[in-house]
C-alpha cells in the first residue's frame, strides 16, 4: 500500500512544472524581508513536489529564471490586490479559473461572505489538498474545488459547484491563456461574459509568444536537454490569440485597464526583468489586465 508522501509524489507528475515553478517563486518571494506577500504553504509544496521542483531550480534554467526576474511575484502582488478590492466593492463570489496551487483562499484576508470557486484538474486537487490536508491549513472562506477540464463545459460543473451566475463575481485567469489554441479562447471569454452579472470583475494574464524568443529563453534552451522542462513549457506554449483578451473584453462589454511588467515593477521598487524590459533588445511583453462588467 503507497504512503501518503508516495502518493502525493505520484499525483504531482501529473501536476505540471509550471505550478511548482510559481510555487517555488512564492516561497523565495515570501523569505524576503521587503516581501510583497506572504505564502507560507508555497514552501510545503515545494518540499512536496521533490524532482521537479529541483528540475526547474537547475543550472540549466538560470539564465532564464535571471530573466523572469521578480515576474512571478509581481503578478501575484498584482491580482492578489486585485482580487481584494473586487471583493471589497461587492463580489462575493471569486472563480480562480487554472487554480494549479494558488493559496489565496487560505492566505488572503477574505470578506466575511466570500466563496472561492477553485477550478482545475482532479489530479491537481489530488496534491494539493493532500499537502495542505497535512498541514492543517486554515481559511477564512467557503473554498470549493472544482475538477473540470477548461477546454469542455466547465460552467455545468461551476454551476454545479454552488456558483450562482446572478452574483457579481471576481474571475481570475492567471498563467493559463498562453496554453489555449485561438478557438479555445474566444470559448473561455464568452463562457465568462455569460456568468458574469453586472458589476463582476475581471483579472487575466497575457503574454506575448515572444517570450519564447528573446535571447535568454533561447540560451536556456539551448543548454537544456531535449526532455528538459523548458522544451516541455515551449511544447505547451500555443497563444494564438489574434485579438488580444484587452481588446476582446473592450469589444464585449468589459471596462478593461492594463498594466505591464516594467510599470509594476516601478511601482513596488523591483527592477524590472530582463526580459520584460523595453530597453533590452528582443524582449517579450506580459499584460496584467483588470476589467469590469457594466
Amino acid at each position: 500500500m503507497a504512503t501518503s508522501e508516495e502518493a502525493s509524489n505520484s499525483a504531482m507528475t501529473l501536476v505540471g512544472a509550471t505550478a511548482l515553478a510559481v510555487a517555488a517563486a512564492r516561497a523565495t518571494e515570501t523569505m524576503r524581508d521587503d516581501r510583497l506577500f506572504e505564502d507560507l504553504l508555497a514552501g510545503q509544496f515545494v518540499l512536496a513536489g521533490g524532482d521537479q521542483v529541483l528540475d526547474w531550480l537547475s543550472e540549466r534554467t538560470r539564465l532564464l529564471r535571471l530573466g523572469t526576474g521578480d515576474l512571478f511575484a509581481l503578478r501575484t502582488r498584482f491580482f492578489d490586490d486585485f482580487l481584494l478590492n473586487a471583493t471589497g466593492a461587492g463580489c462575493t463570489q471569486v472563480v480562480i479559473l487554472a487554480a494549479g496551487l494558488d493559496t489565496r483562499a487560505y492566505r488572503l484576508p477574505w470578506p466575511a461572505d466570500v466563496r472561492v470557486f477553485e477550478i482545475d484538474r482532479s489530479d491537481v486537487f489530488t496534491f494539493k489538498d493532500s499537502v495542505l490536508s497535512t498541514h492543517g491549513a486554515p481559511q477564512d472562506c467557503d473554498r470549493r474545488a472544482v475538477v473540470a477540464d477548461l477546454r469542455g463545459q466547465w460552467a455545468d460543473s461551476l454551476l454545479d459547484a454552488g456558483f450562482d451566475p446572478h452574483l457579481p463575481t471576481a474571475w481570475l485567469v492567471e498563467g493559463l491563456v498562453m496554453y489555449l489554441p485561438e478557438n479555445d479562447c474566444d470559448r473561455l471569454w464568452a463562457q465568462i461574459a455569460d456568468l458574469s452579472a453586472a458589476d463582476s470583475q475581471l483579472g487575466v494574464e497575457y503574454s506575448t509568444r515572444q517570450m519564447l524568443d528573446t535571447p535568454l529563453t533561447q540560451q536556456s534552451m539551448l543548454a537544456a536537454d531535449s526532455d528538459d522542462v523548458l522544451h516541455a513549457l515551449a511544447d505547451l506554449w500555443l497563444n494564438e490569440c489574434e485579438l488580444p483578451p484587452g481588446e476582446w473584453l473592450a469589444s464585449h462589454g468589459w471596462q478593461a485597464q492594463i498594466c505591464e511588467i516594467p510599470e509594476l515593477a516601478r511601482r513596488f521598487d523591483r527592477p524590472v526583468p530582463a526580459a520584460y524590459d523595453p530597453t533590452v533588445q528582443g524582449h517579450a511583453r506580459v499584460e496584467l489586465i483588470a476589467a469590469t462588467r457594466k
